[in-house]
């Protein structure tokens, strides 16, 4: 039957066998070989400890340092957004230049045509208005819809009409007239 170490016997933890007892000797080794496993035990935690606050610091400096360069980004971003704006505006506003002297010019052309040859640009302008009279005038060819109300109300009329007897037929063309 095992029986239970004393604390003061340096096993406080273990169970010792009667008939096996522990030599001398031999407790000396293991009390050694025990301090020295809560030796490397206590070290192995202050490294862990050591290595767990060094992982720390370097989170830490790498979540500065991402906030550093996002910023720099962004910067740079805006950098290049206002540049590609300027680019752009300037293009814009030579285009227009270019189309502003364009229609400048052809003004030009169209008075000094006209100056030269009046019978011919009157013409050129009565034909042009003839042209333009004619396609307006023939997106007008459909009925109104005042037309196509009269037009339903004849219809109407006339199929009323045909089912009145034929003496109030005649009596009413009589008052109508």
């Amino acid at each position: 039957m095992a029986r239970s170490a004393k604390p003061g016997d340096g096993f406080p933890l273990t169970v010792v066998r009667k008939e096996n007892p522990v030599p001398e000797d031999n407790r000396k080794e293991i009390e050694n070989a025990a301090e020295a496993v809560r030796d490397t035990a206590s070290k192995t935690m202050e490294d862990i400890a050591e290595q767990l606050k060094a992982l720390r610091q370097q989170v830490q400096a790498l979540q500065s340092s991402s906030a550093e360069i996002a910023a720099q980004a962004g910067k740079m971003v805006a950098s290049s957004a206002r540049v590609a704006g300027d680019k752009i505006a300037s293009g814009a506003r030579e285009a227009g230049d270019k189309v502003a002297s364009g229609a400048r010019v052809a003004g030009e052309k169209v008075t000094t045509t006209v100056e030269h040859y009046p019978f011919s640009a009157v013409l050129v302008a009565a034909g042009a208005a003839f042209l333009l009279g004619r396609m307006s005038a023939s997106s007008y060819s459909q009925p109104s819809y005042a037309e196509s109300t009269l037009d339903q109300l004849k219809h109407r009329l006339h199929d009323l009409s045909s089912r009145l007897p034929p003496h109030l037929k005649s009596a009413l063309r009589s008052s109508l007239r």
